[in-house]
């Protein structure tokens, strides 16, 4: 064997397996169109692609055919994406590739919601998530999710502002799309419950109207603050209303405030 050839088959063996498939794709058109004499020429611009570049058109192609599936449901090509964005992120060398670059992707997987219609969107918030190296590039993907027009991108953006230190854009989301999650609930009014107590009273009897189970710590919060506030009538009033409420752990509320059933029936003889 020719010299030469070793060495072309040790340069080939250096290459990454993306450039090893396109070699061999372009041999194969070659020696296709060798008895015409129109041979296809190596396209010199794929190998000047970064590792990102070539990466994300490896996920386009797999998008593709799930675009193309009569479903999707545990397709193969899931596995693929999957496994393209795992190696991305394990590489560490995502931060050596240029910032306008994973911007741009960045935005094509905001534009298509992380391609959630064919089940790859926890890897690509993943590949997102990872792009963005340091607070000024998480602060942009950030404005860019919350700017998206849509909530649940919106809340993304604003978790990562909490974990930037700026939890007021996060705590501000959370209330203007209000659910009815008590949980959501029960975050703001912890938030808020040493610095604004009264805006987390107005929380927790938002919490009251629109949620339908765990209604118990938005009625603590209440009776606490009435109790704070030495508003005796009202205090009692939402200690004896407490038990005519559904989704209330009524024996929870009166452990808390070491209440009694006794106790109750005796302000309420006393107001009359």
């Amino acid at each position: 064997m020719n010299t030469d050839i070793y060495k072309i088959y040790e340069l080939f063996d250096t290459l990454p397996i993306e450039d090893k498939e396109m070699v061999v794709r372009n041999l194969t058109a070659e020696m296709k169109n060798a008895g015409t004499k129109k041979v296809k020429k190596v396209n010199k611009a794929q190998f000047s692609k970064s590792h990102l570049e070539k990466a994300w058109e490896r996920i386009g192609e797999e998008i593709s055919e799930l675009r193309d599936a009569p479903y999707i449901d545990d397709n193969i090509e899931i596995t693929y994406v999957w496994n393209i964005c795992d190696e991305l992120i394990e590489s560490g060398k995502l931060g050596k590739e240029s910032w306008e670059l994973r911007k741009k992707i960045i935005k094509d997987i905001i534009k298509n919601h992380y391609y959630d219609e064919y089940s790859v969107d926890d890897p690509l918030e993943q590949l997102m998530q990872a792009m963005c190296t340091n607070k000024k590039e998480k602060q942009e993907c950030a404005d860019m999710l919350l700017n998206s027009g849509y909530s649940y991108l919106a809340f993304d953006g604003a978790k990562i502002y909490k974990e930037l230190g700026q939890p007021a854009k996060y705590y501000k989301m959370i209330e203007n799309y209000l659910s009815s999650n008590p949980r959501e609930y029960l975050e703001l009014i912890e938030y808020y419950k040493d610095t604004d107590p009264d805006k987390a009273c107005e929380i927790a009897e938002r919490g009251l109207k629109k949620c339908y189970q765990n209604r118990t710590e938005f009625l603590i919060c209440l009776i606490q603050r009435a109790k704070d506030k030495g508003d005796e009538e009202r205090y009692y009033k939402l200690l004896r209303g407490a038990r005519l409420r559904s989704y209330v752990d009524v024996s929870k509320i009166y452990e808390k405030f070491g209440v009694d059933k006794n106790a109750l029936r005796a302000a309420k003889a006393k107001k009359k």
